[in-house]
């Protein structure tokens, strides 16, 4: 970590282990990602990676992404998985089929949106793979 803040949270599950001193990996801690306890504007860098997805209500999910902008100085990076991905269009379509549950999905428009709600601006988004992902990548900037 730095600046006296660990650099990792584990939100499922125990943090990482260190199984040669079998104590908890410096740097790491545990906790909700819905209230992370960092104090406002804690880095300068904040980055999550195919989480939102796994998060089925959207007030939650929402509430993460405030979370996220909440202990951001200046940068937040992160996926979400679009909703109109081909990987998505075609899990739809195969559904009833396979009895898969829907993916949690947002729309460009969807994610602006609730990003602006925590101060964030979307510069850009962009698909991990047009093909074989539905995740895309997301760069924001604090505002003010």
């Amino acid at each position: 970590g730095f600046a006296g803040h660990p650099g990792g949270v584990a939100i499922e599950g125990p943090a990482p282990r260190d199984s040669s001193a079998g104590g908890g990996v410096e740097g790491f801690a545990q906790a909700s990602a819905f209230h992370l306890p960092y104090r406002d504007r804690a880095f300068d860098c904040v980055f999550s990676s195919r989480l939102t997805h796994h998060i089925p209500d959207p007030n939650e999910r929402d509430q993460f992404i405030r979370e996220l902008g909440r202990i951001s100085k200046k940068w937040v990076v992160m996926t979400y998985f679009h909703k109109w991905s081909l990987k998505n269009i075609l899990r739809i379509f195969r559904s009833p089929f396979n009895r898969k549950k829907p993916k949690v999905v947002m729309s460009t428009g969807e994610f602006r949106a609730v990003a602006a709600t925590a101060g964030l601006e979307l510069l850009h988004s962009w698909p991990l793979s047009r093909i074989a992902s539905g995740h895309h990548f997301a760069v924001l900037r604090r505002l003010g």
